[in-house]
């Protein structure tokens, strides 16, 4: 044999020829674990104590990882593979040994998957039952390892969410007492302290009663040896009922033998300690006091173990007096055995006179005794680690440590005698749990997980299900816990004085999105650093730096507990936003509530954000006005990924409504703010197609309620001039009287009175309204007409782009129902009157909310192009802030959900009468092979072959 160093140089490494497998000697590699190998633990901000409220731990993300003190034994294990072809696990055969094993083959088959996986089973380490072991090799038990993987995530979830919540609160409500004190809670640790509280509350709770018995004893004639016979009564607490039947023994004292029994008695050796200290170590290492000890209890444990039980007789003897029965026992010691080396027990030899049945004799004496009772005694450690394996509570290899733990946190302390007495701090947390009914200082919870987890040990029940089981149980407990936490407050103020005002911790309770799709951790809502925004960033910070931007008109962003259904099975929450008004394109509420798991085209687009559930995805652009340079490293000042990157927008004024110049095709590349495609058209489309409830619209209230908001969002003036707010309200002018550069400046603000206005703001001097002349104002006094013949309103953008200060023509009814009519009132022959279903013509989408970001100055009357369908195409204007702002396009006159999917450039320069075959996509991206490309196909856009995003290639990928 060879012994050498491994990384760790507390795990040697052995080498020796054996024969195993059915093959003659193999050479062999021995080493070993310090215990667990991987241990659970939460990721990213779950780590912190505020990163997130307690109750988030219950279902928070896990991973497993291996302690750094046990790094150099893992370094180990992944060297030492590589040259073997079997790995046979020789680690304990309970539920924690196999855990244990199955963690060593995870570590092993990762650096080599081929590995043929033993187990080894044996009971003790003796010559014969590891050769035994040897020969019977079987398979890992993958069950019972699953068993412990459930118990040890349970034990970090409920102990770290009870433990946060109790520390948290206890340190400010008694700063004086427990500012420093940690003040754990454990599945384990905590029914642990129930038993030393519970025998405490006994002993002073304890009231002695007084007993009377008959007592008798008899001795030899040679004075060499008594017999105490006991009563088979043994004690009546009645004075009167005692005393009776004691005067009628007393009128016949005389003792008859009715009943003698005799046997073989063993008193048998002690068990293998659970858990052995090396006695080398310690004698290497000199002894003085316990030390010393313990070495010589080793010792004589070891020295008990492999020696024979103790052998003795004993006999029994019943005897009659006056009809009452007695009994006595003697027993003879034959031989000591393991008795002569283990001081430790007892078992001495009891004087037994021999007997006869039907013997008559005199006792010695016949006596009435009194006493009392007594109160049981309080635990010792012997006392408390039998109740512990009686329930359930831990194991052979954790009961000290739970022991120690509740010494070492105050919530116990140790007598001089070595038994146990609660702390004030133990008495208080007992107390104040119980006091809420949920009896957590019991082990009834403990012992129902162990059954379950036998359960999975022999197959009847699935790890996930008991492990799903059981959060839900400890979620609830917790979650009334929490409710009823004043309770532990009242009853440690019996020991820590008045109690001081709690106020929550400043944490804000963060609610999961769904799962990062780059780790598997938890996306959600978060603020930036400066606290000027939001965003969408993993839970698994720093290790995992995915994040969506969310654009600055997003003013608050709540996760719901409601579950998309249209992403089921993928578990999505949905997210209730506040949009500032009018910064979000055309067609969106103030408030909505939606889904970013990609089910909502419409939402992803108005944000400028990627689907969160996309493999490498959740990438998101700002818009470029209010984009940031971003750092060389490629992350902003929250610490997070940004996994945008700025384009360059070209914004160009709109070219007038009723244009009809037609050039080449020119297909435009992915914009990544738009994730389904360029800013073409598509957001007011996708709006509208995405908004299909019944009455009730995707984007908020009813048409016509109050809450209802126009889908063409620019703020604008009103049919009299009158600047208009973003709740459609003439807005109310007023003047700067502030002290500063601006005394005097009028602006307007929205003029609804009430606790919420909307923030509408423009400075009066910026693009004020055209002086009114006639209907509309205008140097030709020039007027308009809607598509239902009435007089169109003339309004102006307020918008910041490049349109702000342009007037265009709008329906002059009421939002619920206008006809659609819209046109730029600087294009050419706007102003004109326009018969119903003429020029202005809009196209609705299904919801009945209009295309919010291209013009409808359509009349597909006047157009020769035909969509695929065969109908005049009628020409929009494409709206959305991007290079093709201001540019006009043919596209299907049909509503959004049975549109052909037609799309042509109206400068392509093709002219009228072409009809290209149909798009792959819906969205108005330049589609590849349509709008009668020449040559019938366009060539299609390269992408990224990392995220699939066009406009760059793998080696600038921001997903890198």
């Amino acid at each position: 044999m060879r012994r050498r160093d491994g990384f760790s140089r507390f795990n040697k490494i052995y080498e020796f020829q054996y024969d195993i497998l059915g093959q003659h000697n193999i050479n062999m590699v021995m080493t070993s674990v310090s215990g667990h190998l991987l241990n659970h633990e939460f990721t990213g901000e779950y780590r912190r104590w505020t990163g997130c409220p307690p109750v988030a731990l219950f279902d928070a993300p896990l991973h497993k990882s291996c302690p750094q003190n046990y790094v150099d034994i893992k370094r180990t294990l992944e060297r030492e593979v590589r040259g073997c072809q079997s790995l046979i696990i020789w680690t304990d055969c309970d539920r924690e040994g196999e855990n244990i094993g199955c963690e060593v083959v995870d570590v092993c088959l990762a650096v080599r998957p081929n590995l043929r996986v033993y187990r080894a089973r044996f009971s003790e380490i003796t010559a014969q039952s590891v050769a035994s072991a040897a020969r019977d090799l079987v398979a890992p038990d993958r069950l019972a390892s699953a068993a412990v993987d459930v118990r040890s995530e349970l034990d970090l979830r409920i102990g770290a969410a009870f433990t946060r919540l109790q520390t948290l609160r206890l340190q400010r409500v008694f700063p004086h007492v427990l500012a420093d004190q940690l003040i754990s809670y454990g599945s384990c640790q905590f029914p642990t302290l129930g038993f030393v509280v519970e025998r405490y509350k006994q002993v002073q709770a304890f009231v002695p009663e007084p007993f009377w018995k008959i007592a008798v004893r008899h001795d030899n004639d040679d004075n060499d040896g008594r017999v105490e016979f006991v009563w088979k009564r043994v004690r009546l607490f009645d004075h009167r009922a005692c005393l009776v039947l004691y005067q009628i023994c007393m009128e016949d004292p005389t003792a008859e033998v009715v009943d003698i029994q005799s046997k073989n008695k063993s008193k048998w050796r002690p068990l293998p300690l659970d858990t052995v200290l090396h006695g080398t170590y310690l004698y290497s290492n000199g002894l003085q006091g316990n030390e010393k000890r313990i070495y010589e209890f080793i010792v004589r444990h070891f020295l008990a173990c492999v020696s024979q039980d103790a052998q003795g007789h004993e006999t029994k003897v019943e005897i009659d007096i006056a009809a009452e029965r007695f009994v006595g026992s003697g027993l003879m010691v034959i031989a000591r055995n393991y008795l002569e080396v283990y001081p430790y027990d007892r078992w001495n030899a009891k004087y037994m006179p021999v007997f006869e049945v039907g013997q008559r004799f005199q006792p010695t004496s016949v006596e009435m005794v009194d006493g009392e009772t007594t109160a049981p005694p309080l635990l010792t450690e012997a006392d408390l680690i039998a109740l512990m394996e009686r329930h359930g509570i831990g194991t052979d290899a954790t009961h000290a440590d739970h022991i120690e733990t509740i010494k070492s946190r105050a919530y116990v302390g140790v007598r001089d005698d070595g038994r146990f007495v609660p702390g004030e701090l133990g008495m208080g947390l007992v107390d104040g749990y119980d006091s809420m009914g949920l009896a957590m200082s019991k082990p009834r919870l403990r012992a129902e997980l162990e059954a379950d987890l036998r359960a999975i040990c022999d197959g009847s029940r699935r790890a996930d299900d008991v492990l799903a089981t059981h959060v839900r149980r400890y979620r609830d407990v917790f979650v009334a816990a929490a409710r009823q936490a004043g309770n532990i407050d009242t009853a440690l103020s019996a020991y820590f004085g008045a109690a001081q005002p709690y106020e929550a911790a400043a944490a804000a309770e963060v609610k999961p999105v769904c799962a990062c799709p780059k780790c598997g951790s938890s996306l959600a809502v978060r603020s930036k650093k400066d606290g000027a925004g939001l965003f969408i960033g993993c839970m698994g910070f720093p290790e995992c730096r995915n994040a969506t931007w969310l654009p600055a008109g997003v003013l608050a962003a709540e996760v719901t507990d409601a579950a998309c259904d249209a992403c089921a099975p993928t578990p999505v929450r949905r997210i209730r936003f506040k949009f500032r008004a009018g910064a979000m394109p055309a067609g969106v509420p103030l408030d909505y509530e939606g889904c970013l798991g990609g089910c909502d085209p419409a939402l992803l687009e108005a944000l400028g954000v990627q689907a969160l559930t996309r493999p490498g995805g959740g990438a998101a652009q700002q818009p470029a006005a209010r984009q940031t340079r971003p750092s060389p490293h490629g992350r902003n000042d929250s610490g997070y990924d940004s996994s945008t990157h700025a384009s360059r927008v070209d914004s160009q004024a709109s070219g007038g409504a009723t244009a009809r110049a037609r050039a080449g095709p020119t297909p435009q590349p992915h914009r990544e703010g738009n994730p389904r495609g360029s800013g073409v058209g598509g957001g007011g489309d996708r709006l509208g197609a995405a908004t299909s409830r019944g009455a009730v619209g995707k984007w908020g209230a009813p048409a016509g309620s109050p809450g209802a908001r126009s889908p063409l969002a620019p703020i604008a003036v009103g049919n009299n001039n009158a600047v208009v707010c973003g709740c459609g309200n003439d807005a109310a002018l007023r003047t700067v009287v502030k002290e500063g550069p601006n005394r005097g400046r009028a602006f307007y603000v929205c003029s609804r009175a009430g606790p919420q206005p909307c923030d509408f703001f423009m400075w009066g001097d910026d693009g004020p309204p055209a002086p009114r002349s006639g209907d509309f104002g205008g140097a030709d006094n020039a007027t308009a007409n809607c598509r239902c013949g009435v007089a169109a309103s003339k309004r102006t953008v307020q918008k910041d782009g490049p349109n702000r200060g342009r007037q265009f023509y709008v329906c002059s009814k009421p939002q619920e129902a206008q006809c659609g009519f819209f046109e730029w009132a600087d294009a050419a022959g706007a102003g004109q009157s326009q018969p119903p279903g003429g020029a202005g013509q809009s196209s609705k989408t299904s919801s009945g909310y209009n295309s919010g970001s291209m013009s409808m100055n359509t009349d597909p009357g006047d157009s020769e192009v035909k969509c695929n369908c065969g109908a005049p195409a009628p020409v929009r204007t494409v709206q959305k802030e991007g290079p093709n702002r201001g540019r006009q396009f043919y596209c299907c006159s049909k509503p959004r959900e049975s549109q052909c999917g037609f799309f042509q450039w109206a400068d392509d320069g093709r002219g009228p009468g072409i009809t290209p075959g149909p798009s792959p996509s819906s969205n108005y991206n330049a589609p590849p092979g349509g709008a009668g490309a020449a040559g019938g196909r366009v060539k299609a856009v390269r992408k990224c072959g990392i995220c699939g995003v066009p406009g760059h290639n793998r080696t600038k990928c921001p997903q890198r």
